[in-house]
């Protein structure tokens, strides 16, 4: 799985949440854990091994009366592609 933790409580609710890699299609959320964790289930150590960036989409305080805007954020992965073979060979 892959978990992306937010130091703030996410709206899971809010349209436009989860990640984009390498500028594919919008992958959202399969759930959101402990309210400030996005969560996706799958191998994503061979997708992000493919370096790149992951661009991270969240919006926040779902308690409040207006919707936060959907904030992105956007990560280099390419380091990944060198360190998944050695994970591999540790394993």
């Amino acid at each position: 799985k892959l978990e992306v933790n937010s130091s703030s409580d996410i709206d899971e609710n809010l349209a436009g949440i989860g990640v984009r890699v390498n500028g594919g299609d919008l992958i959202p959320f399969d759930r959101i854990q402990a309210k400030n964790a996005g969560v996706l289930k799958g191998n994503w150590i061979n997708k992000l091994s493919e370096g790149g960036e992951l661009e991270i989409m969240l919006g926040f305080f779902p308690d409040k009366d207006l919707d936060s805007p959907v904030f992105k954020r956007v990560a280099s992965i390419n380091d990944l592609s060198s360190l998944v073979p050695t994970y591999y060979k540790l394993k």
